[in-house]
């Protein structure tokens, strides 16, 4: 359901509720709230919302604080939130463009990072394992990886 009229029998007026994840019209709206609909209702899917950023971009290059601030609390991205200040103007707009690029690398530093500290650690083991004369069969249940990738890293070895 997109739209629905809620009355109550205390109150002469409708109140309109909107799904705003499935909303299929954006183009009703003249304001920001358009781009805060779209963002939200593409936000799950990353190549449907690089589609809609990239087809906003202006919009999404001078977006309203309050609408900024929307799609952080509505999204619950709260790095968002942290990165307004870097990439805000002197009109109070953000450059959300700017703001995304900014938190897709700080995320792929910190998933390499991991990523590089899980692999040194995953080695340390394979060899330790195979110094002391375990087989590789029982490495690869013991270390929860393939054969294929013990043999991978200890190839550095033989």
């Amino acid at each position: 359901m997109i739209w629905r009229n809620c009355w109550r029998n205390d109150v002469d007026y409708p109140l309109w509720l909107t799904e705003v994840r499935s909303f299929p019209h954006l183009e009703y709206f003249r304001t920001d709230l358009g781009i805060v609909f779209g963002f939200l209702a593409n936000d799950s899917d990353p190549g449907k919302l690089r589609a809609f950023l990239s087809i906003h971009k202006k919009e999404f290059q001078s977006l309203r604080e309050d609408a900024y601030d929307m799609i952080t609390v509505m999204s619950q991205d709260w790095k968002l939130a942290e990165l307004k200040q870097d990439y805000q103007n002197e009109k109070g707009e953000v450059n959300m463009c700017k703001a995304i690029d900014g938190l897709l690398k700080e995320e792929f530093q910190t998933g390499f990072q991991s990523g590089e500290e899980n692999g040194i650690r995953l080695t340390k083991k394979v060899f330790l394992l195979w110094n002391s004369g375990t087989p590789k069969a029982e490495i690869a249940k013991e270390c929860d990886i393939s054969p294929e990738k013990v043999n991978r890293i200890l190839e550095w070895d033989e």
